[in-house]
């Protein structure tokens, strides 16, 4: 087809200049015989008017009116009006200097007005090709407008080709495949038939680990989800282009839910990934014990909110629901209600303090208020204002729901404007909520919240998340005055979650906040429990069907119910390159889930390794061994410093990070060589007399292949990458492969100098990825 585009606006334009660039001579040739061919079957009278001047040997066409085709493997200079590039994938994997040089050059000589096709089978996460991919994925994720200048990405799926069918009695697919089919009808909206399924299978014994690559191919919307808007339902969650890229409705399908002993709990297909300690696992392969990462994964910040509300058609009113409004609707939903026109909030009357407090907030907001003692034993300070129209506002906000006989009483909730409110507003909420019915233990061990609504005992333990707070939420039941026993459910934080909580959001009374400042240093014989950042699942149970959704995020998981998941891969890109050193390994480590969230622990040491590379780059790896974990937690690259500058950074990023300690600094062979300066010296030395203490230098490895053999033999089995910061070595990873012999049409067995080991004109790498791995390996 784009052949013959290029035909037709090389024949019905003057002055028109096509070109085509092919991964190889031979291709490049087959794209000109199409050209040639559909040529030579025009009318001759057309042909005849417009003729060809001249013609070059299967390379290219000139036309008496000045237009030209040519077809080739490079193109640079001359101002191209139409530029097709075919491809571009597998040049950037064989030849990446001649990738480079199409991005740089033939790209170029396309003017604004011009049009440049990219079309190429995916040849994994890097290069050229992958690059302008994710720049157009990314775009469309975020809906954001298109410029002469953007690239808009068309996908053109195996299941829309009629002819990929095959009798479905001849083939046997099996229950995972078909697992993997339904997931896609789910996700994509459409049906697979058997005869389709059947064809894939069929195909897929030939091109095996490639077939995702050649042929490519949640959560209930009801589940509350972080994201930067605060906390929305899963089918809420707004695209913001910078954290959340892309949102995806997908269908109705079987759902269950995870519940775990902290009480959060998920709504979710079975095919999910939910993230664990060890990688991510599918909910249906997750067993009761099993522990599950908790918190809220990306940072949910909100926004500031107001409300609007219109008592008259002409009359609008706008709430702005500052710190203190959102004070007044915690202690509200705390012990507050309203009936027949009158709010009223009930104070511990011994904290006068807390009372003058309400006392100033209802007068600010409502009216002057009074205060009756009210309780059994007198212990209590109601204090109440009159106002019908501040009940109409609490109502068009929800707050209120109709009872029985029609009044107006208080819904048990946390309000959408908290919700996704700036974390302030948040925090004032939650001070007023935890002021009015939550206690801080006498003994120092921890602060409790009560409450006899599930929901809202949920909804709050969520709203903490947003604050790195987690807690426990256990049904609480409790027996009434006239002997009923009633449901209820506590929240409790432990010591070092209460201590936070102190911190961050803290009570309004100086009695309980007293308590809470006291946690830092437990009496004799109490046990600090940390802030728990992992729960143990308790139950997957079926829950029906439900609609479901996912998005996209640059960390590529999120948080659902407060439990961290996994969010949908790009599958054209998830297969490792042809010719990858590592593929397979990093293959496997992906599908084990070891590429994501890898925080960095101040309790353990860090490792440093180091290359001094190739060109004066400097690559560095920070690493912890924690448990039976290998744990890559940052990766440095930089070319043009100095030693001792590069040990300032580290030093740098220490301090920044927690100011852990250091472990052993892991130096390579050539550590120790002399080098002319001033003075006869080693890098090793230049790096001792900087500060840097306990090394080791690395002994050669007489074969390169011997330590890519290390490399292989460990790196599928222990090894843990953090996405974000070691983004820049994952991709060395990645794209470090085999030359490719052009006279033996393969792979040799020497690794290729290209972008992942040299300097080059686009995301430069080094070779210290296979090194590095290799050293721990050798020591």
């Amino acid at each position: 087809l784009l052949q013959l585009l290029e035909l037709d606006q090389a024949i019905f334009n003057a002055n028109h200049n096509g070109v085509v660039i092919a991964d190889t001579l031979p291709n490049a040739g087959k794209l000109f015989a199409k050209v040639e061919f559909a040529y030579g079957k025009l009318p001759e009278a057309l042909r005849q008017a417009l003729p060809i001047k001249s013609q070059a040997s299967k390379t290219g066409l000139e036309f008496e009116h000045g237009s030209t085709y040519y077809v080739s493997t490079s193109s640079r200079g001359g101002t191209v009006q139409f530029l097709h590039v075919s491809e571009l994938g597998k040049i950037a994997r064989k030849y990446p200097e001649r990738a480079a040089e199409i991005v740089s050059g033939a790209f170029e000589s396309v003017p604004q007005d011009g049009v440049i096709v990219v079309e190429s089978t995916a040849e994994g996460a890097a290069g050229e090709f992958f690059d302008l991919c994710d720049v157009a994925m990314k775009r469309q994720a975020e809906n954001a407008p298109e410029t002469p200048l953007d690239w808009r990405l068309h996908f053109y799926p195996w299941f829309k080709k009629a002819a990929y069918r095959l009798n479905p009695g001849d083939v046997i697919v099996g229950e995972k495949d078909h697992k993997y089919f339904d997931k896609l009808q789910a996700e994509l909206g459409v049906t697979i038939d058997p005869a389709q399924r059947a064809w894939y299978v069929k195909k897929r014994e030939t091109l095996g680990r490639l077939m995702k690559r050649e042929y490519p191919s949640c959560i209930a919307g009801t589940e509350p989800a972080f994201s930067p808007a605060g906390i929305t339902r899963m089918d809420d969650v707004q695209v913001d282009g910078s954290v959340v890229l892309g949102f995806f409705p997908k269908g109705e399908r079987d759902v269950f839910r995870l519940t775990t002993d902290l009480g959060y709990e998920v709504l979710c297909t079975g095919d999910h990934p939910i993230k664990t300690p060890t990688g991510f696992v599918e909910l249906q392969n997750l067993r009761v014990g099993s522990q599950v990462m908790i918190g809220a994964a990306v940072a949910s910040v909100g926004s500031h909110q107001t409300h609007r509300h219109s008592p008259l058609p002409c009359v609008q009113c706008v709430v702005d629901v500052t710190t203190d409004f959102a004070e007044l609707l915690g202690f509200f939903m705390g012990d507050g209600s309203y009936h027949d026109g009158t709010l009223s909030i009930v104070c511990d009357a011994g904290d006068t303090d807390v009372v003058d407090r309400v006392t100033n907030l209802m007068t600010q907001f409502v009216a002057v208020p009074t205060t009756r003692v009210v309780g059994s034993k007198l212990g209590g300070a109601e204090v109440r204002v009159g106002s019908v129209k501040f009940g109409e506002v609490l109502d068009s906000m929800g707050m209120l729901r109709r009872n029985s006989s029609g009044g107006l009483k208080r819904r048990v909730h946390v309000p959408r404007v908290v919700n996704e409110s700036l974390l302030p507003q948040a925090a004032a909420f939650l001070r007023g909520l935890f002021e009015a019915d939550g206690f801080a233990q006498r003994n120092g061990t921890g602060v409790k919240l009560f409450t006899k609504y599930e929901q809202f005992g949920r909804d709050v333990q969520l709203l903490l998340l947003r604050f790195g707070i987690t807690c426990r939420r256990t049904r609480r039941d409790k027996v009434a005055g006239n002997g009923s026993t009633y449901e209820g459910w506590e929240l409790s934080l432990r010591t070092a979650e209460a201590e936070l909580f102190g911190h961050e959001i803290g009570f309004v009374s100086q009695r309980k906040q007293g308590r809470v400042k006291s946690l830092g240093a437990p009496t004799s014989g109490q046990r600090r429990l940390p802030v728990a950042m992992t729960a143990i699942v308790d139950s997957v149970t079926p829950a029906g069907r439900a609609p479901v959704f996912d998005i996209t995020t640059v960390t590529h998981e999120f948080s659902a119910g407060g439990i961290v998941v996994h969010n949908c891969p790009e599958e054209a890109f998830e297969q490792a390159i042809e010719g990858a050193v590592f593929g397979d390994e990093m293959t496997a480590v992906r599908e084990a889930g070891r590429i994501g969230v890898v925080p960095l622990d101040v309790n353990f040491p860090v490792n440093t390794y180091w290359d001094f590379g190739l060109g004066a780059r400097n690559p560095v790896w920070l690493h912890q061994r924690i448990g039976l974990q290998n744990r890559w937690v940052k990766y440095f690259d930089d070319f043009g410093k100095g030693l001792g500058w590069w040990w300032r950074r580290l030093e740098e990023w220490r301090m920044d990070n927690g100011e852990f300690r250091w472990g052993r600094h892991y130096l390579p062979h050539d550590a120790d060589t002399e080098i002319l300066g001033e003075s006869v010296t080693t890098k090793h030395r230049i790096l001792v007399a900087a500060g840097m203490r306990n090394t080791s230098v690395v002994p050669r490895v007489a074969l390169k292949g011997t330590a890519i053999d290390l490399a292989r033999a460990k790196l599928p089995q222990d090894n843990w990458f953090d996405r974000e910061q070691c983004a820049e070595g994952i991709k060395c990873l990645d794209g470090y492969q085999y030359q490719w012999n052009e006279k033996l049409g393969r792979y040799s067995n020497e690794p290729l100098g290209n972008w992942a080991c040299l300097a080059g004109t686009t995301q430069i790498r080094t070779l210290a990825g296979w090194r590095a791995i290799a050293d721990l390996v050798g020591k």
